[in-house]
């Protein structure tokens, strides 16, 4: 069996994610509440 990459998001979903297609992962908190609309 491959190695798998597991992810969960906040809603309880789960994602599988074959290792061998993964290039780079970025592991970090989300950003929560930035709404807006305008140039930044």
């Amino acid at each position: 069996m491959a190695a798998c990459f597991d992810l969960a998001d906040d809603k309880g979903r789960r994602y599988f994610i074959p290792a061998a297609v993964i290039g780079f992962v970025h592991v970090g908190e989300a950003e929560k509440g930035k709404v807006g609309f305008g140039a930044h």
